[in-house]
């Protein structure tokens, strides 16, 4: 009997550890950066791997958790069609006192409102600007 239920439970186990974990990417979630200019650029790719359609919002914010002056994005909000990829540019700018961290944050959210639960989804990439000397 016992040994009937160990069998049962570890074969349960293991058929979950086999099962892919599926979550909304960034890629890549850290970068050094190094600029010789007044901005410093990072390609982000983006992933939704839910079955249904959903809107990203694309932030950028300070070491302080503050949204970044002078970042610019070429997209700031945009819809992913289930399993669909695509990425966007951030130009982040460098500061005149040396190197700081940057976080480039993609928010998740239903792309229709309907009832029942929702999903709402982040992650954040953490990137190192850096002014290049020469």
């Amino acid at each position: 009997m016992i040994r009937t239920a160990l069998v049962i439970a570890f074969t349960a186990l293991s058929g979950l550890s086999q099962a892919q974990a599926q979550a909304q990417s960034l890629s890549p979630m850290r970068a050094e950066i190094v600029s010789f200019g007044e901005y410093g650029a990072v390609r982000a790719a983006l992933r939704n791997p839910y079955s249904v359609a959903r809107r990203f919002d694309i932030e950028v914010f300070s070491e302080d958790w503050t949204p970044l002056k002078g970042a610019r994005l070429s997209r700031t909000t945009l819809a992913l069609g289930p399993g669909s990829k695509t990425s966007v540019m951030a130009f982040l700018p460098v500061s005149a006192e040396g190197a700081h961290d940057v976080f480039l944050c993609v928010t998740s959210r239903a792309y229709r409102q309907s009832s029942g639960a929702s999903v709402r989804g982040q992650v954040c990439g953490r990137y190192h600007v850096v002014r290049g000397q020469l």
